[in-house]
């Protein structure tokens, strides 16, 4: 009988440790696809994983943080962020990796971003710099880079801005993505624009022109896009119009057509603004349809049309309204499953120890 229990607890360790190795692959699997630019298949092997039956913490963190770095790059709302901050603190405190660690706060940090949360903000991109210095991870290093030029740009921070996008064009040159090339020509535009440096944010736009013909369709309605916001935040409305109606032949994304439409309100074509308007809100997610209401209450405001502004303020506040009752819905509904998963284990664990005694 002692042989026998020995035998059978041998045997569970094996099997435990084969369930570890098996996990541990599934995620660099998964972390590699989200490298090659493959989410949705990365978050397939992630969502057929069961979190609560992780029994290793150093695989726990990893599927914290892929899973929060999923969840963000696919515009997915993040209602909790406990799992990226413990997987924050088991990297941080076990040294192990820090290409995680960085990846780990610099998720962190922008999450805290998007809450409009600078301090806080700043603090984990900061620690994600860090990190990421002891590495030799350019695309690393890039993103961390143009989020920390990003925060400052909004805040003001104008000197610590162009620092921080001048470190990410380096990046950008090294590894010559165009794409990137592209954007930190008009970030940097942009920086110049703001501190009265004409001249420069003009030379820097001009140099994002030649790598649209380098770009596929996507990333080239990303650059006229750009362009034309950045003659639309100059007066430029011809040219914003020429730049943004490109973007739009290419593809009329939602966005495309919410731009081109206040270009044609500012310019007093009501028709075909709200054509242009109501286009964009049929195609538009819940999420981005918000963003578009807010942009027509404020032309109807600034024009005058306080009754349609009003009735606009309506569906933005009830659409809103809907968008948080949605979120918190998910997040209760994740905590009971969580907790029924966590009860049908316990009850499964209970008759496998009951089958093994007998």
């Amino acid at each position: 009988m002692n042989r026998l229990f020995f035998a059978v607890t041998i045997l569970l360790l094996l099997c435990s440790a084969c369930g570890n190795r098996r996990i541990g692959s599934r995620l660099k699997q998964a972390e590699e696809l989200i490298a090659a630019d493959r989410l949705d298949s990365a978050l397939s092997i992630i969502e057929s994983i069961d979190s609560t039956a992780i029994p290793d913490d150093e695989d726990r963190a990893h599927y914290y943080m892929l899973n929060t770095r999923l969840l963000y790059c696919l515009y997915k709302p993040v209602t909790d962020t406990a799992q990226i901050r413990w997987a924050a603190n088991y990297y941080s405190t076990h040294d192990k990796d820090k290409i995680r660690l960085a990846n780990t706060y610099y998720y962190l940090g922008m999450l805290e971003l998007e809450k409009n949360n600078t301090v806080e903000a700043a603090r984990h991109l900061k620690k994600a710099e860090e990190a990421a210095l002891l590495t030799k991870d350019l695309n690393l290093k890039h993103k961390i880079y143009d989020a920390l030029s990003t925060l400052n740009f909004r805040t003001d921070n104008f000197s610590l801005a162009l620092r921080y996008a001048n470190m990410t064009l380096d990046c950008a040159r090294k590894t010559g993505n165009n794409l990137w090339l592209a954007y930190s020509y008009n970030h940097l535009a942009c920086i110049h624009e703001q501190i009265g440096n004409t001249d420069s944010a003009w030379s820097y736009i001009q140099k994002c022109v030649p790598f649209t013909h380098a770009l596929n369709d996507k990333e080239r309605s990303m650059i006229y896009n750009m362009l034309g916001d950045f003659y639309l935040r100059r007066g430029d409305y011809d040219m914003a119009i020429n730049h943004i109606g490109q973007a739009y032949e290419i593809t009329p994304h939602a966005q495309t057509c919410n731009l081109l439409a206040g270009i044609y309100s500012s310019r007093g074509d009501r028709q075909k603004a709200r054509e242009l308007w109501k286009q964009a809100l049929d195609s538009a997610s819940r999420e981005v349809r918000s963003q578009i209401l807010d942009t027509i209450a404020t032309h109807y405001y600034a024009h005058g049309k306080s009754d349609s502004a009003y009735i606009v303020v309506r569906k933005l506040m009830a659409l809103r309204d809907s968008l948080s009752k949605e979120r918190e819905t998910v997040a209760i509904n994740e905590i009971q499953l969580k907790y029924d998963h966590q009860a049908d284990k316990r009850h499964y664990d209970k008759l496998l120890i009951r089958a093994l005694y007998i």
